[in-house]
């Protein structure tokens, strides 16, 4: 880790849905020691696009996922939108390319669901 500039991590292995093991190890905040536990929680920045980007690999690759479908198929609380007044659908593989248009929403009068969208 201090070969590489790691601060701190926080690890867990679980299978099948069981926590087999977990540690923290370094520090979550340098600036006032405090160590990383296996209860800290990180940001995880954009680690998460490669992992999103694998799953919905295996799922094309499984004929679970069709990536130039309307994302309603899939998440039907998933709003509507609009371009020049006409209904348009965003596919998967807009999503995943960061092509989709959609901007960064403010969470006022959004529901905790929608938010997570």
């Amino acid at each position: 880790m201090i070969v590489h500039g790691i601060p701190g991590l926080s690890l867990a292995v679980s299978v099948d849905g069981e926590v087999l093991w977990r540690e923290g190890f370094g520090y979550s905040n340098l600036e006032n020691g405090s160590k990383c536990t296996a209860d800290t929680v990180l940001r995880i920045g954009s680690i998460s696009k490669s992992i999103t980007s694998t799953i919905a690999g295996q799922y094309v690759q499984d004929g679970k996922l069709n990536l130039d479908t309307d994302i309603r198929n899939y998440v039907k609380e998933f709003p509507s939108k609009k371009f020049h007044d006409e209904e348009v659908y965003i596919t998967m593989r807009q999503l995943l390319s960061h092509s989709s248009g959609i901007r960064h929403y403010k969470r006022t009068g959004v529901s905790e669901t929608m938010y997570l969208y």
